[in-house]
């Protein structure tokens, strides 16, 4: 018997409950998904809010901070150095916000670059590497880990050969190294860059207990400018053209004598005078040779105090010389209207005479132990009759070599033998520098510091910069005592007698020769070390922002060598100082 299935048109009912099941369980996968989906997104939206909060608010502490920095530049601008240490000030950082941020800046360290020695001008003041050879190894007294092979390392990696020093190590050596690098063989970057020298390390670089470290007396962020500040003319001591020299000097000056001593000095170059100390042994005037005698004599210029002799044996007052109305220029150290006159005197050994002309007065002297003649002719120089035979020899001439100035202090230091006619006679003589008087080297030796330069005018990009100076008005006993040509005695004379801040005799390095009694031979060999103004200040300083513990700090390098401050650098210390508050070594 065959059964018949009634067709009802649908699936049976057991099929029916499990395709409602499926769709339920779908869709339950599909919301868990979804869920997932949202709450990851959320995650991420989260995570972006306080990244880009985190971020405002870093901005802002670094806005802080920089505003540290530009407030030290603004003091150290106004006030040429004078900043203190933990100077803080509260800023308000959006004043428009509905509700403001506030948040403060304070500066923790100020530390002058310019009062340390800078490694690579001293190389490029002496390319041979025999000055810097001779500084690092003053080092040795104060720093026993600077040894022998660490200097001849340190010089094979700033010079520009790859010649091996002795002791000392070039690429051969670290390319040997893993990983390998090539000797710099070009100034250094940062004075950090020395940890890469063989023999220099942290200890040695950074000091320790028992004695200072490389950074505390060398430097590479400091720099010297050659070019003109606004409004300012620099005249040119080398100029080539000297009527253009002679016309600076005179607007720049006012004095004739001077003017008139340094176009001799450049027309006749120098003649070195026996017995000249500069400011401590200054004559009024200097000293003529006499040839008759083979003595000395020397002239009083306008100080009204005494003169010495290069025998040392005997002494006269002199008296000022009257000023003229021709307006020519005297070599005694004071202007002369008249001429001069050659007079006669008998003198022993060892004994004065004085002859008195319309020049000055001038006072020869036998020398110790010598047999004098009977009778001595000195010749005075006519300040007229020079000037003459200077405007005749000032004129262009392609095959005469000038005598270049190598330093202010050699104008102190030196006399210039000069020949002119006189009549049918030529005569001879020897013009004394002007500023060998005190009185006068007061007045105008500052003058010529802050109106002229032995520097050429640059007429390239390359020789807007100079070797890069330190600033005697701050430098320390340790990093004056590295200077080549300086005693102890004449350290102690500099800091015994440095310029308190705001003495404007402490604006030119005149005050070394006039204050600090060191002797003008002495003084125009370390001159080109050396400056009166702080050209590269090292600031750090943290920006705080109140009520969310966000601090940022920043190390900013003030370059105060042109004629603005700006900031020649800036590098974030934050991570290195939170290091060091957590007590690992930054």
């Amino acid at each position: 018997m065959r059964m018949r299935l009634k067709e009802t048109g649908s699936l049976p009912k057991l099929y029916g409950r499990g395709r409602k099941a499926f769709v339920l369980l779908t869709v339950l996968v599909v919301i868990a998904f979804l869920a997932l989906a949202a709450y990851r997104y959320n995650d991420l939206m989260r995570s972006e809010y306080l990244a880009s909060h985190g971020a405002q608010r870093s901005a802002e502490s670094r806005a802080l901070a920089e505003s540290g920095l530009n407030y030290s530049m603004a003091v150290l601008f106004a006030g040429q150095g004078q900043l203190a240490v933990n100077t803080s000030q509260s800023l308000e950082v959006d004043p428009a916000n509905s509700s403001p941020l506030k948040g403060s800046f304070q500066i923790i360290q100020v530390e002058e670059e310019s009062a340390k020695l800078n490694l690579n001008s001293l190389l490029d003041l002496d390319s041979s590497g025999d000055t810097l050879r001779q500084v690092l190894e003053k080092v040795q007294s104060t720093i026993p880990e600077m040894t022998d092979d660490v200097i001849a390392a340190i010089i094979d990696w700033m010079d520009e050969d790859d010649d091996l020093e002795e002791q000392g190590a070039e690429t051969e050596y670290y390319m040997a190294l893993d990983p390998p690098y090539r000797a710099k063989n070009a100034p250094v970057d940062s004075i950090e860059e020395l940890l890469l020298v063989r023999g220099v390390t942290p200890a040695l670089l950074n000091g320790s207990g028992t004695s200072p470290g490389l950074k505390s007396l060398f430097t590479v962020n400091t720099r010297e400018v050659n070019f003109e500040s606004d409004g300012i003319t620099i005249v040119r001591l080398n100029e080539g053209d000297l009527t253009t020299l002679e016309s600076g000097l005179s607007t720049a000056l006012g004095e004739p004598s001077v003017s008139q001593f340094i176009m001799a000095y450049r027309l006749y170059g120098n003649t070195k005078s026996s017995g000249s100390s500069g400011g401590s042994s200054s004559a009024g005037g200097g000293a003529a040779s006499s040839p008759s005698s083979g003595g000395s004599s020397s002239t009083s210029g306008g100080s009204g105090g005494s003169s010495s002799s290069s025998g040392g044996l005997g002494s006269s007052s002199s008296q000022k010389p009257s000023t003229g109305s021709s307006g020519s220029s005297s070599s005694f150290g004071g202007p002369s209207g008249g001429a001069s006159s050659s007079g006669s005197s008998s003198i022993s050994a060892g004994g004065t005479a004085t002859i008195v002309s319309s020049g000055g007065a001038v006072t020869v002297t036998a020398s110790a132990g010598a047999t004098a003649p009977q009778s001595s002719s000195v010749t005075v120089v006519d300040p007229a009759m020079l000037q003459a035979q200077i405007d005749q020899d000032k004129q262009p001439n392609f095959f005469r070599q000038l005598k270049k100035v190598g330093s202010i202090f050699d104008l102190a230091s030196t006399d210039v033998t000069v020949s002119y006619q006189s009549g049918k006679q030529k005569v001879s003589g020897t013009l004394k520098s002007p500023l060998k008087d005190p009185s006068v080297a007061s007045q105008y030796l500052p003058l010529l510091f802050s109106a002229t330069s032995t520097a050429s005018a640059p007429d390239s990009a390359d020789k807007v910069e100079l070797p890069a100076k330190l600033n005697v008005m701050a430098a320390p006993y340790e990093v004056l005592s590295l200077l080549p040509g300086l005693e102890d005695q004449d350290i102690q004379n500099i800091l015994t007698n440095r310029p308190q801040p705001g003495d404007s005799t402490g604006d030119t390095l005149a005050w070394l020769l006039t204050k600090a009694q060191i002797s003008a031979s002495k003084l125009s060999r370390v001159e080109k070390y050396l400056t009166t103004r702080p050209k590269m200040v090292r600031v750090v300083s943290v920006g705080k922002l109140d009520g969310f513990g966000v601090t940022t700090v920043l190390e900013g390098m003030i370059d105060l060598s042109g004629p603005r401050p700006r900031l020649a650098g800036i590098r974030d210390l934050s991570d290195a100082y939170r290091s060091a508050d957590s007590g690992q070594s930054p």
